[in-house]
């Protein structure tokens, strides 16, 4: 079932208030550490009275400080991680050319567009509805056709007029934690500490953008072209080609539409390689791609 426009606007403002209410979770933990580190040390050396002032203003200069900058700098930092660059006119006209003429249909400003070199095929969507950001892979630019290729990025205009593009990247900057630049096949920081705190966070992560939101996302994105087929052959054209991404993130995986992560490769063994395969089953929430072609191919 297609939603309505007063039911679109309803999941608009539920995601929009999950993602305020993430950051603003993230900055009382923050602000509370501050206030109990400036209550001990100056209630200790000066007064405790005094010690009660200062930690309930530098508290919360703490948690202003810790989550403005992430919440902001939130999509640059993930445009930086997945490695991706702007996507010029010259380069990819058809890309350009089909967002700019979905954009009035799926109702939200043309969002930036760039790419990453990978020859599988998928799609990130970030930002917010105001300035929201696609990410295609080079593959899928090339290996869908036209009529393809438009159901799938009105998918992604979709997740950003709903604002769940906007919770994804807020998710992935408060949630996602040590993990946001580790990934199956990208080592940046040591596996013996950021598994467990990483496997601890999973669980919020999928409560905020269940699996089914994929399949949602897929009926949705059909009312735009008005063309269910489009979308459905799309999806079967990227199951050929797949849609693992070298540069995909545990951190970073829910923001594209396909699984990123892919299987873990038969050659990790031992520790190492056994941390990962959990990490990646354990960050994996979507949909077996057959089970979204099956659902588009009953309209």
């Amino acid at each position: 079932m297609i939603a309505s426009s007063a039911e679109l606007a309803k999941l608009s403002d539920a995601n929009r208030s999950a993602a305020r209410r993430l950051a603003l979770q993230s900055g009382v933990i923050a602000g509370a550490v501050v206030a109990i580190l400036v209550l001990v040390i100056v209630g200790l050396l000066v007064s405790w009275v005094i010690g009660a002032i200062a930690a309930v203003v530098l508290g919360a200069v703490g948690a202003v400080l810790w989550v403005e900058p992430r919440r902001k700098g939130a999509v640059e930092v993930l445009l930086s991680v997945s490695g991706a660059r702007p996507a010029s006119e010259v380069e990819f006209p058809r890309y350009a050319n089909l967002i700019e003429s979905l954009g009035s249909s799926a109702g939200v400003e043309e969002p930036l567009l760039y790419v990453i070199d990978d020859d599988h095929a998928n799609l990130m969507v970030l930002g917010s509805t105001s300035g929201g950001v696609l990410v295609a892979t080079t593959g899928l630019l090339s290996s869908l056709g036209r009529v393809e290729l438009e159901g799938v990025l009105a998918e992604g205009l979709y997740r950003i007029r709903v604002n769940e593009a906007e919770l994804a990247t807020q998710a992935a900057v408060f949630l996602a934690g040590p993990v946001l630049r580790n990934g199956p096949q990208v080592d940046d920081r040591s596996l013996s500490w950021t598994a467990g705190l990483a496997e601890r966070r999973v669980g919020r992560l999928h409560a905020l953008l269940p699996e089914r939101g994929h399949m949602i996302a897929d009926l949705s994105a059909s009312g735009i072209t008005r063309f269910p087929p489009g979308l459905r052959d799309g999806l079967v054209r990227m199951e050929a080609v797949g849609t693992t991404v070298t540069n995909a993130t545990w951190g970073t995986a829910h923001l594209w539409m396909c699984d990123p992560l892919g299987t873990p490769s038969t050659a990790d063994t031992g520790t190492g390689g056994s941390v990962k395969a959990r990490l990646s089953q354990s960050f994996a929430n979507h949909p077996p791609v057959q089970h979204r072609i099956d659902l588009l191919a009953e309209l």
